[in-house]
């Protein structure tokens, strides 16, 4: 199991061969180490070093986040046997027939949580004309996936997907105050580009953070080109992702949890203020970081993705010997 510690100021100890946490307020709760694999830590949080020294005993990966999700590190045994793993990532990265499947599966996924968010949304509108229009849109779309004979094909059907998602995506914005033509990346040019930037980002540290903890490594992907000193595995984890953030933006946005006052211009780009910064976060931290349904949902894709790549470092293991 997973252990998730995002209250601030807590302290973690070990106790009995139990893995305690007290936080500031007094309240513990303590769980049997033996069933816990990975601790992520969030923040401000104290471990003791009794505790440090049992963890790397005991091969418990501990993964280190800032406050606002960023990754920063891991304490790892240096016992953990984890080469095969790796190596084995590196091969299927090499072997395009893989990397096809496994591209094509997070397409899938990705139209899929689309699917989801704009069915959600238009139906809370009254708008569910808009759903019906994207699906009938996207499902000629969805049949082309298995055809795709390379990787280039599948970001390619990516990329008009997303397009026509993002033109639905804008009707469903109904706070006059703001405006949603098209995404641009970097900079963001306007305050929804601003905010969903700032969504992915949190998106990929936190993935980030996942994917360390399954023995892989996050800079080297199969969906997305791979950039130098660029989470590119973590950017293709997120991809059946992203459209929860989307939803977030337009709970903000039409809520007017958030609004124009937010916001500063600086030269080219749209800054979001730091107020606007922490209640993005709040409500990132609870729809993301403290819902175990999302957790679980991230952690399944990954094992999935370990799976295929397991097939591959069991036949490297065979070779061995």
């Amino acid at each position: 199991m997973n252990l998730y510690l995002v209250s601030q100021g807590s302290k973690v100890g070990i106790k009995d061969g139990r893995v305690y946490v007290e936080t500031p307020q007094g309240l513990v709760k303590d769980y049997p180490s033996l069933l816990i694999e990975n601790i992520f830590v969030f923040g401000n949080i104290f471990l003791t070093t009794q505790a440090l020294k049992f963890f790397l005993k005991n091969q418990i990966r501990v993964i280190f986040l800032s406050a606002l999700g960023d990754y920063i590190g891991s304490l790892v045994s240096i016992d953990q046997k984890n080469i095969f793993l790796k190596y084995s990532q590196y091969e299927v990265f090499k072997n395009e027939k893989k990397r096809l499947r496994l591209s094509k599966n997070l397409l899938r996924n990705k139209i899929n949580s689309q699917r989801e968010v704009i069915y959600t949304s238009a139906k809370n509108q009254k708008k569910i004309d808009l759903y019906e229009n994207f699906v009938n849109r996207v499902d000629c779309h969805i049949e082309k996936i298995d055809s795709l004979s390379d990787v280039s094909q599948a970001r390619g059907l990516e990329g008009i997907v997303q397009k026509e998602y993002y033109e639905v995506f804008s009707q469903l914005i109904i706070n006059p105050a703001f405006r949603f033509i098209k995404r641009s990346h970097y900079p963001p040019t306007d305050e929804i580009n601003s905010l969903l930037s700032f969504g992915y980002t949190l998106l990929v540290n936190l993935a980030t953070g996942f994917i360390v903890a399954k023995n892989l490594d996050p800079y080297i992907s199969f969906f997305h080109q791979n950039q130098y000193r660029r989470e590119n595995l973590s950017l293709d984890i997120i991809e059946p992702f992203r459209p929860f953030v989307d939803r977030l933006v337009l709970n903000l946005i039409n809520l007017k949890m958030i609004n124009e006052n937010d916001f500063e211009r600086k030269e080219n780009k749209v800054l979001i203020k730091e107020n606007a910064i922490r209640l993005f976060f709040y409500q990132f931290q609870k729809r993301f970081i403290e819902n175990q349904k999302f957790i679980q949902k991230m952690d399944r894709l990954l094992n999935s993705v370990v799976k295929f790549i397991q097939d591959e470092k069991d036949s490297l293991k065979e070779k061995e010997k």
